[in-house]
């Protein structure tokens, strides 16, 4: 059942005049460290970053008591996804149902978006954030599954960007167009055999076209191609956090027999340049922890184990919890 406070409770998304407010609400959740204002204002309200509020009405003013921040991502497995950054809520309203509203705001928005997922990080140290996110579903998946966060800071990328790489003849990489759906799907799916998880991709390549080629793109991709046949695909989308802009980088493959040739570094620089481009502070993928040669190239370019170095562990909603969230009532946390 709802409290007194969540009767009371507004989720509004946030506009250009809030910024002040919430970005001293954003200092609190961030221990206090400094946020952009300038770099909040253009992300948030002027590209692909979205701000819910939650306030409460005290003797007739809207006071805020919590935030969410999130955007939209991409997965080659699901399709279209969210995000969230984060979500925070003042102490003194905490455990009134503040977290759960706002989390369940956010699962609508998604759906009527046909989002297939709701992804976020938390450290393995915050236990409280854990516990609420256990309490809806979620699965651990750096636990289950031993998904590690890699982070490439921008001094690496500019590194990496201005380093000479040949590639093999007859092979170049340009980006990828309407029409290479089918073909970019078929190394999908060899790259989910390789992770040994054959059962992950359950898009259709139109699907994959119409989210990278339609109205809205929701990701970035670009193709090494060999004699007309394309050996190895990159694809990344541009994500946020208080500091500003990164880079995320879904999938990185190179087919078996065209390993060892430059031709997967070539398509990580196309990335990394795209990130440097749009001004990102660092870059960002996840490698499964048994994969040691992957492990071993990432590190070869100064990318380091986030997840060893700091606890980050990753954490997922999939769309039937995302479903049976919206569909219930919200109780105090």
């Amino acid at each position: 059942m709802f409290s007194i406070m969540m009767e009371e409770l507004k989720v509004r998304e946030a506009n250009p005049s809030d910024q002040l407010a919430v970005i001293k609400i954003m200092e609190k959740s961030c221990g206090a460290k400094e946020t952009n204002m300038y770099k909040f204002e253009h992300y948030v309200f002027g590209e692909n970053v979205f701000c819910l509020l939650g306030e409460k009405t005290v003797n007739d003013q809207d006071i805020l008591v919590g935030f969410l921040l999130y955007y939209y991502t991409y997965s080659t497995w699901k399709g279209r996804c969210l995000l969230m950054e984060d979500i925070y809520v003042s102490p003194s309203d905490r455990r009134t149902g503040v977290a759960s509203v706002l989390l369940k705001k956010v699962l609508k928005i998604g759906l009527t978006m046909n989002c297939k997922r709701l992804n976020f990080q938390i450290s393995q140290d915050n236990i409280p954030g854990s516990s609420f996110s256990f309490k809806y579903g979620a699965r651990n998946l750096t636990l289950e599954e031993n998904w590690h966060l890699f982070r490439m800071e921008q001094t690496a990328m500019n590194n990496m960007a201005n380093s000479c790489n040949t590639l093999p003849e007859c092979c170049k990489i340009r980006k990828a167009k309407l029409g290479d759906g089918s073909a970019i799907m078929k190394l999908i799916l060899e790259l989910a055999d390789y992770e040994k998880m054959p059962e992950g991709p359950q898009i259709s390549y139109q699907i994959l076209e119409a989210d990278g080629f339609g109205n809205k793109s929701f990701y970035e991709c670009y193709i090494a191609e060999k004699e007309n046949t394309i050996v190895g695909y990159v694809l990344f989308f541009l994500t946020y956090n208080y500091e500003g802009k990164c880079l995320y980088m879904e999938d990185l493959y190179v087919t078996p027999s065209h390993r060892g040739k430059g031709i997967g570094s070539s398509l990580w620089r196309i990335a990394i340049q795209y990130g440097l481009d749009n001004q990102c502070l660092r870059s960002e993928f996840s490698v499964l922890s048994w994969n040691t040669p992957s492990i071993s190239f990432y590190n070869s370019k100064r990318a380091e184990d986030i997840t060893k170095k700091e606890g980050i562990h990753f954490f997922r909603l999939n769309h039937n919890e995302m479903k049976m969230i919206c569909s219930q009532e919200i109780s105090q946390e």
